[in-house]
């Protein structure tokens, strides 16, 4: 009698924990706690996708599971605190959760994702906003697509979706529509981005790229909750960018690579979005938002290649000190434009200084190179044949995304990816074959053909 009271309490306690922490399937079968706050940052009334106001309306948190449908399984609520504070218990070992802020009615004020809940403990989501409510409703369409739950990489998604991004979305007069065309946009570039890395033999998934930089996600967003300003919030992002390329270089050590991937997926993404958002040729602001945002990432990944292009040959300081001023400004122009168009000048201006203008003298490929009056015609001759290829890439680029992407209701990721990669290869084959008229620059050669190929790589049909 007495074993049977006490298994009877035994199992009330478990039924009990189950409901507070949400058991259920995929978890570690320990439990954690989650930390964070709702914010009233960007944007107003009325709530869903968060903004001003939300704190006030803010009455419980609620934490899901995405299923395979994109539809939501609860596993735990709890109380928010009037502050906009709140802590709630849940099975650990779990990733790519939802976090939901309530109010008294029931109806969601602003969510955000929840990348990991960590192997017990505490772990802090990125406060609830409207940049971060954008991006959970992003991640349940990418999964309503048909995208496995396992390869929607949260974390490339966050990337891509920026704040500039999300005002737009909710500002606009159908936030649903473009919330599907970014689900859309950002599976196409991820899908593109695993098929680059193995053209250039690196065999991942986006689940191994997700688990790569989950330490800086964690890291961003104890950083973001705690920032009690705008420069606070820059400089987290600024931190996780850098861990970030710092897992990927982990990863492998060639920043030609990642610069390639990068490339593709965002010429994948860009051809989504503009077949999505750009019906009769009008720019819809979300679409210009998110080419703005995709030039900055690539931005980010193309001079990062460059610079370790130039670290493997032992380029002289005054010429990693140039690319580096190239990179910066390229970075600071990016970061200011106004509109895609702005993007895509930046970029052009960024390359002529690595490669000239009519004359590969005095640009940052030259210097490295070491031309002079007798060998600067034959560099020349390779930039030329570069700037070709490129030009024969974009064309490539797009016949081939028109007819997949707009050709049908449905984009065929896998299919929209591979077309890119190929296209980048081909690219990449036309420009190594100009290895043979940089003979005379000995080891160097190939070098410099990297530098031309990732200069003139980046941004094509911008």
């Amino acid at each position: 009698m007495k074993t049977h009271y006490l298994s009877m309490k035994a199992c009330l306690f478990s039924t009990l924990l189950a409901t507070a922490i949400g058991c259920g399937g995929g978890s570690s079968g320990g439990s954690a706690v989650l930390k964070g706050r709702v914010s009233d940052s960007s944007g107003s009334q009325p709530q869903t996708l968060g903004g001003s106001g939300s704190v006030s309306a803010s009455a419980k948190v609620r934490v899901s599971r995405i299923k395979g449908d994109g539809s939501l399984e609860v596993m735990a609520e709890a109380q928010v605190q009037a502050s906009g504070r709140y802590e709630i218990a849940v099975p650990s070992g779990e990733k790519r959760l939802i976090a939901e802020s309530l109010d008294a009615s029931g109806n969601v004020v602003a969510s955000a994702i929840v990348e990991s809940t960590g192997s017990g403990g505490a772990m802090t989501v990125t406060p609830m906003d409207s940049e971060s409510s954008i991006e959970a409703a992003v991640l349940a369409k990418m999964a309503a697509s048909g995208v496995a739950v396992a390869d929607c990489n949260a974390i490339d998604l966050r990337a891509r979706i920026n704040v500039k991004v999300a005002e737009a979305v909710k500002a606009s007069a159908d936030a649903e529509l473009r919330i599907k065309a970014l689900a859309e946009s950002i599976a196409a570039a991820q899908s593109a981005k695993v098929k680059a890395y193995a053209s250039v033999g690196l065999t991942t998934t986006q689940s191994a790229l997700y688990d790569a930089q989950l330490a800086a996600a964690v890291k961003l967003n104890a950083a973001l909750d705690a920032a009690a300003s705008a420069a606070a919030s820059d400089k987290a992002y600024a931190d996780f960018n850098t861990d970030a390329d710092a897992a990927l270089m982990a990863m492998d050590s060639s920043g030609k690579k990642h610069a390639r991937a990068e490339s593709c997926a965002s010429v994948a993404f860009r051809a989504s979005v503009k077949a999505r958002l750009m019906a009769g040729g009008q720019m819809d602001p979300v679409a210009d938002a998110s080419l703005r945002a995709a030039a900055s990432l690539e931005g980010r990944a193309a001079a990062n290649a460059v610079a370790s292009i130039l670290a493997a040959g032992s380029a002289a300081s005054a010429n990693t000190t140039a690319a580096a001023n190239a990179a910066a400004m390229l970075s600071a122009q990016l970061a200011a434009s106004a509109s895609a168009s702005a993007s895509a000048s930046a970029f052009a201006s960024w390359r002529t200084s690595l490669t000239g203008s009519g004359s590969v003298s005095g640009s940052v490929v030259g210097d490295f190179l070491g031309v002079n009056l007798l060998t600067a015609a034959v560099a020349q001759t390779a930039v030329t044949a570069t700037t070709a290829a490129a030009s024969v890439l974009d064309t490539t680029l797009d016949t081939a995304t028109k007819v997949l992407v707009t050709g049908t209701g449905v984009i065929d990721f896998n299919g929209l990816a591979q077309t890119v990669v190929t296209a980048y290869s081909t690219f990449q084959t036309a420009v190594d074959l100009q290895a043979t008229l940089l003979a005379p620059f000995g080891a160097k050669a190939q070098l410099g053909l990297d530098v031309m190929a990732t200069a003139n790589g980046a941004l094509r049909l911008p």
